[in-house]
């Protein structure tokens, strides 16, 4: 029988500046505001905008405190986005709303400029049929509402520019949902950089899922009296 050839899951790699913070602030689709102050990233600010106006989202691993004004160790899984618009303000600080487009890894880091830079692996996202979708959406709805009681929404301002803001359906519910679902960062990142829209929505319901049976179950414990502890 002969072999069957893998399909390919990454997008050639390309080479970006990096912006690395503590926590997962964004993802392809989502349009996050940001204030740039610190003098390396108006540097990266600068070299952007004379560019394609792309960088990376990074996520700063634990213990990252001491070592903040040099190069801390980052997680593999970052998001690219584009500066989609901007202001720079008197004093060279830049205001800006970057709108995600692409999942990426870093593969390898290098100098030469105030800021980082990476070399990315973009990786190619396996899209959610619309069957599939109209199973997951009011699954994941469900799940958020007895979780949290409301379903998040990403921020997607109309008035950016003349971008159509994307549909929202259940992979964007899922990646807003776990920008905020308290899980620890691995396992959030796992997560985050599944290519498999339909996996990853899956993965964030059973998440939830997860923590709505721990808080019935510390609820119950909570309840419990030396009373109806009784063997009587």
């Amino acid at each position: 029988m002969p072999s069957r050839t893998p399909p390919r899951s990454h997008e050639p790699s390309s080479t970006l500046p990096l912006f690395p913070l503590p926590h997962l602030l964004t993802y392809p689709g989502r349009l996050l505001p940001l204030h740039i102050f610190e003098a390396r990233y108006r540097a990266l600010m600068r070299d952007v905008l004379d560019g394609d106006r792309r960088f990376a989202m990074a996520v700063l691993r634990p213990g990252w405190e001491p070592e903040y004004e040099g190069r801390p160790p980052i997680y593999a899984p970052v998001t690219v986005g584009r500066v989609s618009k901007y202001r720079e303000l008197p004093d060279g600080r830049f205001v800006l709303h970057l709108r995600g487009e692409s999942r990426a890894r870093v593969l390898e880091e290098s100098g030469g400029r105030p800021y980082r830079i990476g070399r990315l692996e973009l990786i190619a996202e396996e899209p959610l049929d619309s069957t599939k979708a109209a199973e997951l959406r009011p699954e994941i709805e469900g799940v958020l509402r007895d979780y949290c009681g409301k379903v998040a929404l990403p921020p997607m301002p109309e008035c950016d520019g003349d971008a159509e803001p994307p549909a929202i359906c259940p992979v964007l519910i899922a990646d807003e949902a776990l920008l905020s679902i308290p899980i620890p960062m691995e396992r959030k990142l796992e997560i985050f950089s599944t290519p498999c829209q339909a996996t990853r929505v899956r993965a964030v319901i059973e998440v939830l899922r997860g923590l709505l049976n721990r808080r019935i179950e510390i609820s119950r414990c909570e309840r419990l009296t030396p009373q109806n502890l009784s063997m009587n």
